[in-house]
């Protein structure tokens, strides 16, 4: 029998209206929050309206960071992270795609850790991190259940992989109604983001059976829907199937890693 190592620690609430379904949790967490976003997408999608009503609704004090860029820089992630020691935030909430969940979750880091850039992409698994809550708005990078995240450094003008157990988001809201309003082309290269996650999970050295059958998942459900993105959006049956793809695929990364096509 082949042995392996599973660990996956976020909790995760998937369905529509999950926020206010299953928002009460988020209390579970902490009771001051910094809410790490960007500037549009998480308000036009009603994410960010779902998320501060909620922390309103159960008493939990809340100040907002909308600063994140697309691929988002260690001095974004930085004043983040000033941003919530200022608060005196005991947790991140991050709300949006890939962009404002990596920065929310190196902000975690650097709220507790006065780092060096160096030392930053050296973190390991005994660093204090505040507890993240991840919302994810587009259905692609799997952020929600990784303990990844990609910061652009602007000195060396390059991406950089910060990575440790502890920045594995405590909870999750998958809500597809997030992703409704997403364009067909970020709709599409999102999911195609989730298929190179998924396709580079179930052939990586590190893959055990259980990423194989949430890859092979993955595959499935994108496969039945990737090909209709040329003609039309997805409605509503397909955009859920699109964020459970991802979330798949986010699961599969999250222990195998992704191979030589991502570093490329």
């Amino acid at each position: 029998m082949e042995t392996f190592t599973y660990f996956m620690p976020t909790k995760v609430f998937f369905g529509r209206d999950c926020v206010s379904r299953q928002g009460q949790v988020i209390a579970t967490a902490g009771k001051r929050a910094l809410v790490v976003t960007g500037k549009n997408s998480a308000r036009k999608c009603g994410a960010l309206d779902d998320i501060t009503f909620c922390l309103k609704e159960n008493g939990i004090g809340f100040d907002l960071f909308d600063e994140v860029e697309a691929n988002p820089s260690i001095a974004t992630a930085r004043l983040a992270g000033k941003r919530a020691r200022d608060f005196n935030a005991d947790m991140i909430i991050a709300v949006g795609g890939g962009s404002p969940l990596d920065a929310g979750k190196a902000a975690a880091l650097l709220a507790l850790n006065d780092f060096t850039d160096d030392a930053l992409f050296s973190a390991d698994d005994t660093m204090p991190v505040l507890p993240v809550i991840a919302v994810p708005t587009t259905a692609g990078t799997g952020s929600e259940v990784t303990p990844y995240s990609i910061l652009t450094d602007m000195n060396l003008q390059t991406k950089r992989n910060l990575r440790s157990e502890k920045l594995f988001p405590v909870l999750a809201y998958l809500d597809p109604r997030y992703t409704e309003l997403l364009p067909r082309d970020i709709t599409c290269y999102t999911a195609i983001d989730a298929l190179t996650h998924a396709i580079e999970g179930y052939l990586s050295s590190r893959h055990t059976p259980l990423t194989d059958v949430l890859a092979l998942e993955s595959i499935r459900l994108l496969g039945e829907n990737l090909p209709g993105l040329s003609r039309s959006l997805p409605d509503s049956t397909g955009r859920e199937k699109l964020l459970m793809a991802s979330l798949f695929a986010g699961i599969v990364i999250a222990r195998t890693g992704t191979t030589i096509l991502h570093a490329m």
